[in-house]
């Protein structure tokens, strides 16, 4: 019935991002000063082997470099959608509210800013989420209503 919203799998994509670019950009730094090394040696250093590792390396850092940008655009992606996942089982769960205003996930639960049918607004819900994947939330906080006196 509700769809299923899952925030923890961005995450970890996110933080192996974060893992990858931290392998990739020392070892791509690091290829570019042996390249000039390579480069400046005279021709008798310039050997095969020197040259087929520093390929080899350059191979390895790009290929982290790529992994690194794919997880964080799955990530990112991964992310969106469990935002609009959360958006729909609350549009689902409670027909009357009109409009999500502004959403933010923190962690253990979601804080957003409702606007009902009737124009009332509450500001800062906090939303958490059953193992069901139902919405669950308290309309008793302060509220703040169309006209804009509270």
């Amino acid at each position: 019935m509700y769809t299923h919203v899952d925030y923890l799998t961005p995450m970890v994509q996110l933080g192996a991002a974060v893992v990858g670019l931290l392998v990739a950009v020392p070892l791509l730094v690091h290829v570019l000063l042996r390249w000039r090394r390579y480069r400046r040696d005279s021709r008798g250093l310039r050997t095969y082997q020197r040259r087929a590792s520093l390929w080899t390396q350059a191979g390895v850092g790009a290929a982290a470099l790529v992994l690194a940008l794919v997880m964080v655009a799955s990530g990112l992606v991964g992310l969106q959608r469990a935002d609009e996942a959360m958006i729909a089982n609350i549009h689902r769960a409670f027909p009357e509210v009109r409009s999500v205003e502004s959403y933010s996930w923190t962690g253990a639960d979601a804080l957003v800013d409702l606007v009902m049918d009737d124009g009332r607004r509450y500001l800062g819900v906090r939303v958490s989420q059953q193992s069901s994947g139902e919405p669950q939330f308290d309309l008793n906080g302060p509220s703040d209503d169309a006209d804009g006196d509270c």
